[in-house]
This record gives structure tokens, sequence and C-alpha cells, in this order.
């Protein structure tokens, strides 16, 4: 898991840029009620200006549009109000917070501790990759659909799933292609195109691939898999990873990569949760 901390402060550095530019160029004035008009409010524009020694007030009827920019002008201020806090609120725990990433833990310990294997601190690391070695039912359906061999030793049905088990094979990360679903306890009659296994503390997730994002009926039946998925507790936010081809028909490399790294080794690597 990433460090939420930074990124967070990252992201609120965005937006109070973002707002504090769009503020400048939003009229002067704030929003009053000047009367009705046939049960409708009007509106009008409040400014101050100074004439000699005197503040003065400055009341015009505005429009429809003026309102509504005058209304976008006061949100932006509580916006801008409320993100300066938090960006300091968060300045403070990112600059005190201490590093829990399991890399990070064994590099502080002492000298005699940094030369054992990683298996001694991560014991289920080793049982992930047992597991991905045993032999198990992959998928009968259509086995002649299987037609491009993957570095990892099996066959695989399209490109981007060659893409896939090429970057997890790379990375030594324990997995399956297609197996039966009720291999790994789920009561369903799917067979995912990856099961995957975290080495770090062997949470298994399932990989969906999604080919032909233009097909129809390929769309459908792919919707209606993830719903069944979805009703067994498999979901995006816990144990289901979801991935697309665009409308040519490739897969976002770079995508498939930071989810590799960031879900399935970042634990183990360089976690800060």
């Amino acid at each position: 898991m990433p460090d939420y901390a930074s990124e967070m402060l990252e992201a609120l550095y965005e937006r109070l840029d973002s707002e504090e530019k769009e503020l400048k160029g939003l009229p002067e004035g704030s929003l009053i009620k000047v009367g009705k008009s046939r049960g409708k409010t009007k509106y009008g524009s409040l400014e101050y200006y100074q004439k000699g020694d005197g503040r003065k007030q400055k009341r015009t009827v505005i429009d429809s549009a003026e309102v509504e920019k005058l209304a976008r002008k006061k949100y932006l201020r509580e916006s801008v109000f409320r993100v300066k806090k938090n960006i300091a609120f968060l300045e403070r725990i990112v600059k005190e917070q201490i590093s829990v990433a399991p890399s990070d833990i064994v590099v502080s310990l002492p000298g005699v501790y940094k030369t054992l294997p990683g298996s001694a601190f991560f014991p289920k690391e080793s049982a992930a990759h047992r597991w991905a070695a045993e032999k198990y039912v992959m998928n009968p359906k259509k086995p002649e659909g299987r037609r491009l061999v993957s570095p990892a030793g099996y066959k695989v049905r399209s490109k981007s799933e060659l893409i896939i088990s090429q970057q997890l094979f790379n990375r030594n990360v324990p997995h399956r292609y297609e197996p039966l679903m009720t291999d790994l306890g789920w009561d369903l009659r799917y067979s995912p195109d990856f099961a995957v296994m975290r080495p770090a503390d062997g949470k298994l997730f399932i990989w969906e691939h999604c080919g032909l994002t233009t097909d129809p009926d390929y769309m459908f039946r792919f919707r209606k898999k993830i719903d069944d998925m979805h009703e067994m507790g498999i979901h995006e936010s816990k144990n289901l990873i979801i991935t697309y081809d665009d409308e040519k028909g490739n897969i976002d490399l770079p995508d498939i990569v930071a989810i590799i790294e960031g879900r399935l080794l970042t634990w183990r690597k360089n976690t800060q949760y």
C-alpha cells in the first residue's frame, strides 16, 4: 500500500493551486438578496470601496450568470480555507511519521539480522511460491484458444494476458493462470484470468482482464461475471484487480506495472502502512 498521507498532501497542493487560480478570475463582491419579483428571489452584488476617509457600499442587481460566479467564489473561498488547514495538518504528519515499510524495518535491525534471507522475516512468502508451484486444474473450456506461450511456462489466450503474465513472472509474483474458482474457495463456475498471491502476507487476489471492450455481448458477459464475484465478496477495494484493453485492443503496460508494484509488491518492499 502507498504512503497515503503524502499522496493526499500532493493532491491537496494541486487542488489549492487550481482553486486559487480560479478565484483570481471571479468578480469582486459578495452575494446578497435585493428583493423578490413574481415570487422569485432577486440577487445582487455587494462591494465595499474606500471613498475619502470612509468605507462605502455599492449594491448592484445582477443576472443569473453573475449569481453563479459569486456562488462559485464563496464556495472556493471556503474550500481554500479547509484545504489549507488540511495541508498544515498533513505536513505535520508527513514530517513526524516513521516508516513501517517492511524493507525499512529490516534495514534498521542490528547487523546480524541483515545477513538472513528474506524468508526469515516473511515466512508467508515461501508458502506463496509453493502454492504457485503446485499442480492445479486449469480451465478445461476451449484449451485450443491458449496459443501464446508465457515465460512462466503455460499458454495464454491473448497478447494482453501474455503481457500480464510476463510482468508477473519477471517480478517473481506467485500466480496461477485460469484456475477454477471452486479450487480457490469460491462457489463460482468461472475461472479467473489470473489468481495472484501477494508474497508478503499470502493474500489472494483475482485478476480479470477485459479484452474486447468494443464488443457489446462480450462486455455483457464480463459485467455479469464481475457482478457474480461481487456477490461472493470479491471486490476491487479488497481482492479484485480489473484491467482493460483500449478500443484498439492495446493494454496499458505502465498501468500493469503500477498495479503489480503498488498492490502486489509494495507491501513487501516499501509500503508505509
